[in-house]
């Protein structure tokens, strides 16, 4: 179901990815679909909250994609952006998205990857132009303990997600940056034939090498737009600037 602000008809390049993603929901056990069902703890219609904050977090020229592995329970299954939590979104802290409550939860959701990964390309100058995603966008839950709980997608459930992954590629520059946040993202994006630097997923201890990796990639991005700003002239913005090409880029610790 389309509301004016959710017509999947009108957003240029990336029309097939929203067309797949809002018109064909994904129904299938353990699996729960942010963009075309309720979730238990949800306000009125919060999947249309969900479509409308992905499209204005979309709505960007983007330097760099972010592709992690799947939503959790405590971010995008809720928020309907990855690596986002409903605290972040409340901070102002998440560009293009209005503070608005999506779940009827007494305090709202906050999830420590999301936080950790907003810090970070906040650190470096990147977030206003990056924008997310998840390789296996539904949120995988395990069945025996009910949607609030995570599981890392099966292999033959990422299948089908591949097609989403490449409509979204195919909508966007191609000289953009891409990074996997983690090994099932790198996998995925191998799979659709995508290079990409490799960054560790924060989580489960890995909090030291994903900001070290980080902080590698926004250095080797800031070395080629200098460069490309010399080669063009002293009168180039950056922000006027190609993106780093994803070749440069396959060194980062991950």
């Amino acid at each position: 179901m389309d509301t004016p602000e959710t017509d999947t008809a009108a957003f240029g390049a990336l029309t097939p990815f929203f067309q797949w993603l809002f018109d064909v929901p994904h129904a299938a056990t353990g699996v729960f679909d942010p963009w075309n069902q309720a979730s238990t703890d949800d306000l009125s219609q919060g999947f249309l909250g969900r479509r409308r904050r992905l499209i204005a977090h979309l709505s960007v020229s983007p330097i760099l994609l972010l592709v992690g592995e799947a939503p959790g329970y405590r971010g995008c299954r809720i928020t309907g952006v990855p690596f986002t939590s409903e605290s972040l979104i409340l901070e102002h802290k998440i560009p293009r998205l209005l503070p608005e409550r999506l779940s009827t939860r007494a305090r709202p959701w906050a999830e420590g990857s999301a936080t950790q990964v907003v810090a970070g390309l906040t650190e470096h100058g990147l977030l206003e132009n990056t924008i997310m995603w998840n390789a296996f966008p539904w949120h995988p839950f395990d069945p025996s303990q009910g949607p609030l709980s995570n599981r890392t997608p099966r292999q033959i459930e990422t299948q089908p997600a591949e097609e989403g992954l490449a409509l979204l590629l195919a909508g966007l520059p191609a000289n953009m940056a891409v990074a996997a946040v983690g090994r099932v993202a790198e996998q995925a994006l191998a799979r659709v034939g995508r290079q990409c630097a490799r960054l560790r997923h924060p989580s489960m201890g890995g909090s030291k090498v994903f900001s070290a990796g980080l902080t590698a990639l926004a250095a080797r991005m800031l070395d080629h737009r200098n460069l490309l700003a010399t080669t063009l002239g002293s009168s180039s913005t950056l922000d006027q600037l190609e993106p780093s090409p994803p070749s440069l880029l396959q060194a980062c610790p991950g």
